[in-house]
């Protein structure tokens, strides 16, 4: 695919997921058994993105990772492509910047062809004990 034609799908999947705006749909990801689940907007970006491996890989980490599942607070994913080479790093922070960012996760990413530069997946807590919601930010 020509630069121009990987930049013009991108815009048309920024422009596509800026649309998700909040809905009471949720789905329930297979990974730990339902304790995760996620909205329009995330099934959205994994189906156009072709990112399932993305939504997996927060996933997993929620359920093995016991800060991410025992605190209620929001985290931040972060997923930014290298600038060179094909690979990306996944981040999972508190959101805060400078001294008072805390990263609860980190994920090297051999290669991917995901085709946006970065994507943000925000991970809440669902209302329910012991469930865990992700979101884009737009759905916030």
């Amino acid at each position: 695919m020509s630069d121009k034609a990987t930049s013009d799908k991108a815009v048309e999947i920024k422009t596509a997921l800026r649309h998700h705006t909040g809905s009471l749909e949720r789905f329930r990801h297979i990974l730990g058994g339902g304790k995760v689940i996620y909205t329009p907007g995330v099934q959205d970006m994994a189906e156009r993105c072709g990112a399932w491996w993305l939504v997996d890989a927060i996933a997993s980490h929620i359920v093995t990772n016991k800060k991410l599942r025992d605190d209620y607070d929001l985290y931040f994913w972060k997923l930014t492509k290298n600038k060179e080479g094909s690979g990306a790093t996944l981040i999972c922070t508190n959101g805060n910047t400078g001294p008072d960012r805390v990263v609860h996760a980190r994920k090297k990413i051999e290669f991917t062809d995901f085709p946006l530069d970065e994507i943000e997946v925000w991970q809440g807590s669902a209302g329910q004990e012991g469930v865990f919601t992700l979101y884009l930010p737009s759905e916030h």
